[in-house]
């Protein structure tokens, strides 16, 4: 198994003397700025799904429960379509599932290896947990199965460049393509630590890093300790005693930030 440079990606994809059996299939086309000496980088499309916020009837999922697994995506994911200047926010410790503005159909001769780009695993984002691997013969939207390691959330937009997608030649073409299987389950969809996002075109200098997200601890904070301030007013000057000025103001300022980080959570 061999892997292909950039000359020869773009040899497949133009059918240079190529078999059409054997050539790579990317719509749209990619442009010189997504080549890499052995890549082709992938951008984001406008589609996203994440887990329901709100607390579900059964919190864990049986696999072997077939009624479960077949309503997944409608009783667990929340899908969104996503707009170029709102984006698509990704918060601390969060998997999100997200697709390729690009369909790509490889032939039966070669594979793909979907893997991140270094601009962004930099600063904490993954977008592959383990389905790094694109079949023979398969033609699709590559989904995205992106997590957010860093302590802050992140504003992902449409068309940035998200992910590398590395094809290698087979020594000999699989028997059957992936999209031919009737057992495939998706067929058809230097130096320094820098991560140097904000010179990426595509973001035109708009922030990657949400700004709520360095207010949010602060907030939970001043809200335990509103919480415990109420609570102490209350032991203080008894149950009965709930128009004191004390408990009133406290209780005011638990209820106001209690408001404001509830929308800072959904507003996502």
């Amino acid at each position: 198994m061999t892997f292909l440079s950039d000359a020869d990606i773009q040899r497949r994809i133009r059918g240079d003397g190529i078999p059409n059996e054997d050539r790579i299939h990317i719509r749209p086309e990619p442009n010189e700025r997504q080549l890499g000496q052995c890549s082709i980088d992938l951008t984001l499309s406008d589609q996203f799904a994440r887990f329901r916020k709100l607390p579900l009837i059964r919190r864990t999922l049986d696999l072997k429960r077939s009624d479960q697994v077949s309503n997944l995506q409608d009783r667990w994911f929340h899908h969104y379509t996503v707009t170029d200047n709102k984006g698509f926010v990704v918060r601390p410790n969060e998997v999100v599932l997200a697709q390729s503005n690009e369909y790509v159909r490889l032939p039966k001769s070669a594979l793909g290896l979907i893997t991140g780009r270094s601009t962004y695993s930099r600063i904490g984002l993954e977008v592959q947990l383990t389905q790094d691997l694109k079949q023979p013969g398969n033609g699709a939207r590559i989904l995205f199965q992106i997590k957010n390691n860093a302590p802050f959330s992140f504003r992902l937009y449409p068309h940035m460049r998200i992910a590398q997608l590395l094809i290698a030649n087979l020594e000999s073409p699989s028997t059957i393509a992936y999209d031919d299987d009737t057992d495939s389950k998706y067929a058809g969809e230097r130096n320094g630590i820098t991560a140097r996002w904000p010179t990426d075109p595509e973001l035109e200098n708009r922030p990657l890093v949400t700004k709520t997200s360095y207010f949010r601890p602060f907030l939970d904070v001043l809200l335990i300790s509103l919480g415990v301030l109420t609570i102490g007013a209350i032991l203080r000057t008894g149950i009965t005693n709930l128009g004191d000025p004390l408990i009133a103001v406290t209780a005011a300022l638990t209820l106001v930030a209690a408001i404001v980080r509830m929308y800072l959570y959904f507003r996502a």
